[in-house]
């Protein structure tokens, strides 16, 4: 467990990017649907025109009464009034379905570019952020930028055109009305505004440091048996609160603002009723306007107050969305460690691994961690990696599957270097193990199948899992395949790793990478995954990282890792034979001489 506080590069966000990094981002996944967006719009603008016709009516209807109208004028008026709030309502409702239908098609395709962008940033980037922050991000922030258009932005974009119509109905009435209604709503627009771009550093902070909060919330949870054993509950419960009382702070500020853009709002609704009022009376008193006008443009600035409380209303959200969409922009910004660009297939079988020339490394690390990797492997030839932690054994497995690129040289697989090779062939063509196995809360067929992805009937399933070595687990499971792991199903640590197994062999891949299979497992667990590696391995090209060295018993070749070099390499048998740094950590394992530093 880390006890650190994952960082962020927008800790400090300035008022512009803050302000700036949201629009533009809600601005580019909305672009691909511009055709929906233009009929949307025309809607969106017969919404806001619709409101506008109530106050001409009423005014009408007011120097109809003052001038003894006929009763049928009257009425009709009245009657079109009547039609005009039922048009509008309708107009409204319309905009509002429409705009949540469009919003959130395009917030849950911003939510898989997203996920998919923050699967390609490499270990390095999920090192220093957490479970809970990387799913606050991904699926938390999309979601309130998604609300933002569905149930904000859609009703704010209609009153925005009433507010431009009620303006345009004063200056047809009296340009000074018009001039004057403008600079109120302008000034007030302003401060507004900027208001709300002071509050998003606020909210990004805010929402950064409450993500901090549920990722380590969630780290704690995860390690609960071993704080309490320890004894360090109360200190994770006091980091837990020490965290928490940052966000107070930001929280705060934000309510401020929050407030202050409230009263504000209202300021603007009354000085703009004020302006109509007191200047159609002047007016009326000069001959310049009729009373049914200094009631029109009295009653049309008061439609301003509807987007006005709207927008005061709902500005902890637009707020919290802003922050959200400035923290994804932030995030799709980061690099991905690699990108996929080739489109070449592997090919079938076995496949052939060269290492050529080959130096890696990470961002940030100016010394390479792998350097300079020379290596080949037959079709179907199995190669045993070991050596001492953090020598560069994860680092060259990362590279067999595109988690790193080299900095220099080639990784081939079938004669193709790997940068050439679509996404799609790569998954397909080569599978992974790691120790920490990830299963899923559904079902066994769901686990085995990661939901679907890999296309096997049910006898496909049992097979695996007899291959492996589960089949008296599974035999045991009155609900078969449909029985629910962790309810219906419990697993020990080396049934789980079984379990990975068993999916990797349904794919049926050509290179297989194992990353320390077995370096969280009991004795009788480890030989279960070892006598399952018969089945996964045969026919297939296999690297395999192992501390436990009676893993390596099934391979063909091994390499001695230290420093970022293959120090020792060659068939398993001959390096046993012979003093070589592998035979004494061989004899150190099994304690038959005294282990001497890391296999020097």
């Amino acid at each position: 467990m880390s006890s650190a506080v994952a960082s962020s590069p927008v800790d400090a966000p300035t008022d512009t990017d803050a302000g700036a990094a949201h629009w533009r981002l809600i601005g580019s996944f909305l672009a691909p649907h511009r055709r929906a967006m233009a009929g949307f719009s025309l809607l969106v603008v017969l919404a806001g025109t619709l409101p506008l016709a109530g106050p001409l009516l009423l005014g009408a209807i007011a120097d109809g009464v003052t001038s003894d109208a006929a009763v049928g004028h009257l009425v009709l008026l009245a009657a079109g009034l009547g039609l005009v709030g039922i048009l509008a309502n309708g107009a409204d409702l319309t905009v509002t379905w429409l705009g949540a239908r469009l919003a959130w098609r395009a917030a849950n395709e911003l939510r898989v570019k997203v996920a998919a962008h923050a699967l390609a940033l490499g270990p390095a980037w999920h090192g220093r952020t957490t479970p809970g922050e990387v799913v606050d991000r991904v699926d938390g922030d999309a979601t309130r930028v998604g609300e933002l258009l569905a149930r904000v932005v859609v009703r704010l974009a209609a009153a925005m055109v009433t507010l431009v119509g009620v303006v345009v109905l004063l200056f047809v009435q009296d340009w000074r009305l018009g001039a004057a209604l403008g600079v109120v709503l302008v000034a007030g627009g302003w401060v507004l505004v900027r208001l709300r771009d002071l509050a998003v550093p606020s909210g990004v902070l805010a929402r950064q440091r409450s993500g901090e909060v549920f990722g380590a919330a969630e780290e704690r949870l995860r390690g609960a048996e071993e704080l309490r054993a320890l004894g360090g509950g109360r200190y994770a419960v006091e980091d837990l609160q020490r965290r928490s009382a940052l966000t107070l702070a930001p929280w705060r500020r934000q309510e401020v603002y929050a407030t202050a853009i409230w009263s504000a709002s209202m300021l603007v609704v009354v000085g703009g009723g004020a302006v109509a009022l007191l200047g159609g009376i002047l007016l009326q008193r000069t001959g310049a306007m009729t009373i049914g006008q200094v009631l029109a443009a009295f009653t049309a600035t008061q439609l301003t107050r509807r987007p006005l409380e709207q927008l005061a209303e709902n500005i902890q959200q637009i707020q919290q969305a802003g922050a959200g969409a400035s923290r994804l922009a932030t995030l799709l910004a980061e690099a991905p460690l690699v990108a996929f660009s080739g489109d070449r297939e592997l090919p079938g079988g076995a496949l052939p691994v060269a290492f050529e020339g080959v130096r890696a490394g990470y961002p940030g690390m100016a010394e390479d961690a792998l350097g300079v990797i020379d290596l080949h492997l037959e079709p179907g030839e199995h190669l045993g990696v070991v050596g001492a932690s953090g020598g560069g054994k994860t680092t060259l497995t990362r590279l067999l599957h595109r988690a790193l690129d080299p900095r220099a040289g080639a990784v081939s697989l079938g004669g193709v270097d790997l940068r050439d090779v679509s996404e799609t062939s790569l998954r397909r063509r080569v599978a992974v193990v790691t120790q920490e196995v990830q299963l899923l809360s559904a079902s066994i067929r769901d686990n085995l199948t990661l939901l679907g992805s890999v296309a096997a009937t049910d006898d496909d399933l049992v097979a695996a899992l007899d291959a492996v070595g589960l089949g008296n687990w599974f035999a045991r499971l009155d609900q078969g395949l449909d029985a629910q792991l962790g309810d219906d199903a419990g697993t020990s640590a080396g049934e789980a790793q079984l379990l990975a197994l068993a999916r990797v062999l349904l794919r049926d891949p050509g290179l297989i990478v194992l990353d320390e299979p077995t370096a969280r497992l009991d004795t009788a667990s480890a030989m279960a995954v070892t006598r399952a590696l018969d089945s996964l391995l045969a026919g297939r090209t296999a690297v395999v990282v192992a501390h436990r060295l009676a893993t390596l018993e099934q391979v063909d070749r091994i390499a001695v890792v230290r420093h970022g070099r293959i120090v020792e390499e060659g068939p398993r048998v001959a390096l046993l034979q012979d003093d070589t740094r592998f035979a004494r950590l061989v004899a150190a394992e099994l304690g038959a001489t005294t282990a001497r530093g890391d296999g020097r």
